[in-house]
């Protein structure tokens, strides 16, 4: 039998050897432009915030009824500026764009629209004007991600869109006058921006967006709210439809008591009358 041993030595301590092979990467710092973070807290972007979730529970029915009561009968636009999907909607003050004819394509061109994006404050809505006789889609998916990546919330385009998938599946509301695989870039070229501008209208030929009017749009068609009549165009429409939901509760109850009067009617006249 072997005796047991109370002194057994410590055992080792195993230094490890260093760690070899490629350091693993570091993870980039991403940088948030100062200005684009106070842009979209400052006070003045939650207030246009608000007032945008409340006109887009209008309708434009209330929307234009208010508009032409207050006078301004031609704010429609032209019924073929239609959202690409059921479902769509537009509001937001507009962030307009002036466009022209090209036969060049130029990479100052791009240089422009990229200064364009960044002059952004959301959140707008992009409006582009009918710059050209071509059919060509002045307006897609790349635009569309770099303008929503600046604020905006929606497009209107008096032309032509494409890569409508894409848009439809970024949830991104565009509205626009056709649709075109033909690229515009060498064919269109963005001129000005934050300009007065004229988009194709419904009861006019052309119906004028300045910067800041508001722009709203659903499946009945899109119309322009003047900037400085918004607040007051607001509120009669939350009025109407305060007063439209009483009539329709009216009604409802009306037919009931109707329907209800008529059957108590019949059965106290008895099985004949039946």
């Amino acid at each position: 039998m072997i005796p047991e041993r109370h002194d057994r030595p410590e055992p080792r301590a195993h230094s490890r050897s260093p760690r070899t092979g490629p350091a693993p990467p570091s993870i980039p710092e991403i940088r948030i432009p100062v200005e684009h973070v106070q842009s979209a807290f400052s006070a003045d972007s939650i207030a246009r915030q608000l007032l945008r979730v409340r006109v887009a529970a209008a309708n434009a029915a209330h929307v234009y009824d208010v508009l032409e009561d207050m006078g301004y009968p031609n704010q429609a636009l032209s019924h073929e500026l239609t959202a690409l999907t059921s479902g769509m909607k537009l509001a937001g003050p507009a962030f307009t764009v002036k466009g022209g004819v090209t036969a060049e394509r130029v990479e100052a061109d791009r240089e422009t629209a990229l200064q364009m994006v960044c002059s952004m404050t959301g959140p707008c809505i992009e409006v582009r004007d009918r710059a050209t006789s071509f059919n060509v889609a002045i307006y897609g998916e790349l635009s569309a991600t770099t303008a929503k990546t600046h604020g905006a919330v929606g497009a209107l385009v008096d032309g032509g869109a494409r890569d409508s998938g894409h848009l439809i599946k970024m949830g991104f509301p565009v509205f626009s006058r056709y649709r075109s695989p033909v690229e515009a870039f060498g064919r269109y070229m963005i001129l000005k921006f934050q300009v007065p501008i004229y988009v194709s209208g419904e009861l006019t030929d052309t119906v004028e967006i300045k910067p800041g009017d508001f722009i709203f749009g659903e499946e009945d068609g899109v119309l322009v709210i003047p900037k400085d009549l918004i607040l007051s165009v607001l509120h009669r429409c939350e009025g109407v439809k305060s007063l439209e939901d009483q009539a329709r509760g009216d009604l409802e109850w009306g037919m009931i008591r109707s329907k209800f009067s008529n059957a108590t009617t019949v059965l106290s006249e008895g099985p004949s009358r039946i």
